[in-house]
C-alpha cells in the first residue's frame, strides 16, 4: 500500500491531526515561557554576572515583570490565529503564519540561545526547552506542513521573511512596549 505524503508526514505522530501540531507548538512556546522565567527568577545572580562578562553576545537580565509582559503579547500574537476556529482561506492564511511562527522559534533557539550558552559555557535563560523541545518540534512541525501541502516552499519562504523580519522589528517593538529596550 502506499504511502501518501500526508499519511507518510503523520506516522511521527500518528492519530494527531495538523490542528492538534498547531495546539503543540503554542503549548511548546508555553513551556519554553515558563523555563524562562523560573530562570530569570531562580538564576538572575548568575545571569547577570554573565551578562557583565559577555555584554556584547547578552542583553541586559530583564525583570520578570518585563518578562511575563513581554512573553504575554509573544503568545498573544502568535496564540490568536492558532485557537480561532478558522476555515477556508483564512484557514490557508493561518497554516502559513503558523509555520512562520515554527521558523521564527527555530530561529530563536538557534541564535538566541545556543551562542549564548556556547560562549559562556554555561545555562542560558530557556536553553533546555530551545534545545529540547523547540528546535526539533519546530522542525517536524515545518516539514509535515510541507508534506501535507498546507504551505508551499514559496509560502515557507515568505514565512522564513515573516519570521527573520519579526525577529528584527517586532520583537525590538514589544521589547520597548514593556520597557526592555
Amino acid at each position: 500500500m502506499d504511502a501518501t505524503p500526508a499519511s507518510a508526514a503523520s506516522a511521527s505522530f500518528p492519530g494527531l491531526s495538523y490542528r492538534t501540531l498547531q495546539w503543540i507548538l503554542l503549548l511548546i512556546l508555553v513551556l519554553h515561557g515558563v523555563e524562562e522565567l523560573v530562570a530569570i527568577t531562580v538564576f538572575r545572580p548568575e545571569l547577570e554576572d554573565a551578562v557583565r562578562e559577555y555584554p556584547s553576545i547578552l542583553r541586559p537580565v530583564p525583570t520578570v515583570d518585563q518578562l511575563l509582559g513581554f512573553l504575554f503579547i509573544l503568545l498573544v500574537v502568535a496564540g490568536t490565529p492558532i485557537v480561532l476556529p478558522l476555515r477556508g482561506r483564512a484557514a490557508r492564511v493561518r497554516d502559513h503564519f503558523v509555520a512562520a511562527v515554527a521558523v521564527g522559534f527555530f530561529i530563536n533557539a538557534l541564535f538566541q540561545h545556543l551562542p549564548p550558552t556556547l560562549q559562556t559555557r554555561g545555562y542560558t535563560a530557556g536553553l533546555f526547552s530551545a534545545v529540547l523541545l523547540a528546535m526539533p518540534y519546530s522542525a517536524y512541525f515545518v516539514v509535515r506542513s510541507l508534506r501535507e501541502r498546507r504551505v508551499s516552499w514559496g509560502g515557507l519562504a515568505l514565512s522564513l521573511l515573516i519570521a527573520g523580519a519579526f525577529l528584527v522589528f517586532g520583537l525590538r517593538l514589544i521589547a520597548r512596549a514593556v520597557g526592555l529596550q
